[in-house]
């Protein structure tokens, strides 16, 4: 039996003491498996590689089993000498005498399963979490729509009362104060549930993650100075950067990472200990890796806490103060970038999250670079667009033609189909504002279609998107290069688009004059 790679155990069939059954044999597996000896094992209860996590389900099977004289198998978690733990499938076996049917002895094989087990549970968390992607990118895309006229809605009021306000003469009135009150608080709501289907949609990991060569203590510096704007003044964060080689990744989500680490180590330290206790962020190469830390001394993560930190919509933070899908995010961001993230913590003392990227090798940067101040296109007053807006939500075209109608000349319409026979009968448009999934026929393939039939027209068309939730529409997205707003919009790009292309339409027409 010594080249048997499962562990056999023989044991009493009656209890010799009359008490409990004892190990009459051991093979050399068993001491493998488990580090007791034979002679340590022999002569004491099989209880000897169980311990306090193992499942009493599992033991009242076995014994069970034992009580009807049937043979068994379980799968169990089992202890070694050393306190450690593995699992197993154990076949539980009753050996009778063959012309008496006398009980003799109890065969118990364990073959070790861990590895097994291990890649059976990660199977079943990957499934999971699909499912929740599945079911979150769903109710993302479900509340992109409200949420984008509901905000379109809130500027056109606001934009209004301000030349309400200015026709009475009087804007100091009471009423006047209040009015601008609520609708700031109502805008501060609903951005915030736009900020949670955010999230949603980056757990859900609905769009593509454009890569490019990210500093990373640019992007940690920016972090830092984010979170400062929104933390106690007696906390401290201190940093410290080595020369660091540059990654490859996303860095507009990597520094929505580091950002998501600092506050959560804020939040770890109690507000009566913030000038006592700090936030430390490292950045550094080891070997191949960027290393960057973020060390808290803080509360501290409770070991049955641990195993759930980055389960999606699990927080322990009082309700209003998280939805549980930040470390989740970052995780997979972390994980897409071809990098890991790990946790050390002890309670009371603090935490550690370690993530480590693959290095892109080449540049490297020792000083924090400011980032550049983004251009933007000055707005040639006096030229009113012609906008067409293809969406199949109503909702959406109303509101887009209330806020936009002040400035510009709005067409709607709720299908591919119905642009296409405007198109057709020569209507003109400075501007296509599209919907990506409707339908029929998609913004994709309106996109192709006027690319195939009215080429000019094509580089005036912008999609507009609450999440590239297919390959297909990704592909589109990437392939393409179309220009995209996410909803819920931002007018502010909006406009900021609206006026590149009333800059482009007034160069035009000076030149033909």
């Amino acid at each position: 039996m010594a080249g048997l790679p499962d562990s056999l155990i023989v044991v009493e069939g009656t209890p010799s003491d009359g008490v409990s059954r004892k190990i009459l044999f051991v093979n050399e597996a068993f001491t493998r498996m488990t580090g007791f000896t034979a002679a340590e094992a022999i002569g004491r209860t099989p209880d000897i590689t169980v311990g306090p996590e193992t499942s009493v389900e599992a033991l009242q099977a076995i014994q069970r089993a034992r009580d009807a004289l049937e043979p068994l198998r379980v799968e169990l978690l089992k202890y070694r000498k050393d306190g450690s733990t593995f699992w197993v499938e154990m076949d539980l076996v009753p050996l009778f005498d063959d012309e008496s049917r006398k009980l003799l002895h109890y065969l118990a094989v364990m073959r070790d399963v861990t590895a097994r087990r291990a890649e059976q549970l990660r199977k079943m968390e990957n499934e999971r979490l699909a499912a929740i992607g599945t079911l979150a990118a769903g109710v993302a895309h479900e509340m992109n729509n409200p949420l984008a006229y509901a905000l379109m809605n809130i500027g056109y009021v606001e934009e209004e009362l301000d030349e309400l306000i200015a026709a009475t003469h009087d804007p100091t009135l009471p009423r006047w104060s209040e009015l601008r009150s609520t609708l700031t608080e109502v805008r501060d709501g609903v951005s915030r549930v736009a900020q949670i289907v955010r999230d949603i949609r980056a757990f859900s990991q609905l769009d593509a993650m454009p890569s490019g060569r990210c500093n990373i203590p640019v992007l940690v510096e920016r972090a830092v100075q984010m979170s400062r704007s929104g933390m106690p003044a007696s906390a401290q964060i201190s940093t410290h950067y080595d020369e660091t080689s540059e990654v490859v990744a996303d860095p507009g989500r990597l520094a929505q990472v580091f950002l998501n680490l600092i506050v959560n180590a804020l939040d770890a330290i109690p507000p009566e200990e913030n000038d006592k206790r700090r936030v430390f962020v490292r950045a550094f190469n080891d070997d191949n890796e960027v290393i960057v830390e973020v060390t808290d001394e803080g509360r501290g993560i409770p070991d049955d806490v641990m195993p759930r930190i980055f389960d999606p919509f699990f927080t322990t933070k009082e309700a209003g103060k998280g939805t549980g899908l930040g470390l989740s995010i970052s995780y997979g961001i972390v994980r897409a970038a071809g990098g890991t993230m790990t946790v050390k913590s002890r309670v009371g003392v603090g935490t550690t999250v370690r993530i480590a990227l693959p290095s892109a090798g080449g540049a490297r940067a020792r000083s924090v670079l400011r980032p550049r101040a983004v251009e933007t296109v000055p707005p040639a007053s006096g030229l009113r667009l012609r906008v067409l807006v293809v969406d199949d939500e109503p909702m959406i075209c109303r509101a887009l033609k209330r806020a936009l109608s002040p400035a510009e000349d709005v067409t709607t319409v709720g299908s591919a189909l119905e642009a296409i026979a405007l198109f057709e009968d020569g209507r003109e448009f400075d501007l296509v504002l599209c919907d990506l999934s409707m339908p029929g026929m998609s913004g994709a393939g309106l996109y192709e279609q006027v690319g195939s039939r009215w080429p000019a027209l094509q580089p005036r068309v912008v999609i507009m998107t609450g999440g590239a939730s297919t390959e297909a529409t990704r592909d589109f997205l990437a392939r393409s290069q179309v220009p995209r707003l996410d909803k819920p919009l931002d007018m502010r790009r909006l406009r900021a688009i609206l006026d590149e292309h009333r800059s482009s339409s007034a160069q035009q027409i000076s030149q033909t004059r």
